[in-house]
């Protein structure tokens, strides 16, 4: 989707996986580890353009006669493809939703997310409050700070009125490096100040842990060997 501080986005698409791909996933990190309770839909690539695919793995994930995992614990995360929320409200089956925002303006998030050009905040908000009248579901914003971007407290606050009337969390995540991003990452003290401001707001904020930097997994870092190559 060209996110310009994700690897992932430098990466030509090759296709889409199947719904038993997906689901093979799955099947091989439970075999290593054990039961499998909770799924996010997120990573290489956007899940609501591989609708069908993605619905279907949701079925078969859920299914007793699948793996069983309850609805509320699969989150398919998006950068915002409106036409896709608004057909996931309307479906059978909903899981929960998570949207990846990482900033409270046009101007700033069109900068970093070229996907805004086309679904501007408004109409992606507008989608989300539809998801909610449909399902009753709190929704995720994952929010990828950026060292003097977009983490100053000023952001914050515009965040917050921003997601005035939605029920809704906050997933901060401190950006990760990766080959030729000029990026730099929000230090730990103003990660923890922007989620300061939020919960004095009354919103429910959580620190994403820094996981898998070492073998260039962290969230942002997928396909950041294929860069260097």
């Amino acid at each position: 989707m060209g996110c310009k501080f994700c690897a992932t986005a430098r990466v030509k698409l090759r296709r889409n996986l199947t719904a038993a791909e997906i689901v093979d996933q799955v099947n091989i990190v439970q075999s290593d580890t054990g039961r499998i309770s909770n799924v996010v839909y997120m990573g290489m690539g956007e899940p609501l353009l591989n609708y069908n695919n993605v619905l279907k793995s949701v079925r078969i994930l859920n299914h007793p006669a699948g793996k069983n995992i309850g609805i509320r614990h699969l989150t398919i995360s998006t950068c915002g493809i409106v036409p896709g929320i608004k057909k996931l409200a309307n479906e059978d089956i909903q899981p929960r939703l998570a949207v990846s925002l990482n900033a409270p303006t046009d101007s700033l998030r069109t900068k970093l997310m070229p996907i805004n050009a086309k679904y501007p905040i408004a109409e992606l908000l507008k989608a989300v409050r539809f998801y909610q009248e449909k399902t009753d579901q709190r929704v995720t914003f994952e929010y990828v700070l950026i060292k003097e971007l977009n983490d100053s407290a000023e952001h914050a606050r515009m965040l917050i009125k921003l997601l005035s009337g939605i029920m809704r969390n906050v997933n901060l995540i401190e950006h990760n490096p990766h080959p030729g991003c000029g990026f730099v990452g929000s230090d730990n003290k103003r990660i923890k100040q922007f989620a300061s401001i939020l919960e004095r707001a009354g919103i429910e904020t959580t620190i994403r842990f820094r996981m898998g930097r070492g073998i260039k997994a962290a969230c942002g870092q997928l396909g950041a060997d294929t860069l260097d190559d």
